[in-house]
């Protein structure tokens, strides 16, 4: 994940079970990154995706930057 201030990140995210690939490639999403590192399912991750589940948890969306950001 490049964060935009040319640092990169991996993060992991366990969304697979709600969330493909493609949903998640480019997809302009808000990270937190000021936590340590973990290992998630063999995987070193950097950082935390936001997102929210509805009620019924039927459905997980990314949390959204505001445009232009």
């Amino acid at each position: 994940m490049d964060l935009g201030n040319g640092e990169i990140r991996d993060i992991a995210s366990g969304l697979q079970g709600s969330h493909t690939l493609e949903m998640m490639q480019d997809a302009m999403v808000v990270v937190i990154t000021n936590l340590k590192p973990r290992n998630l399912g063999g995987w070193k991750s950097a950082g935390m995706v936001l997102c929210a589940q509805t009620a019924d948890g039927a459905s997980v969306e990314f949390l959204s930057p505001p445009e232009g950001s």
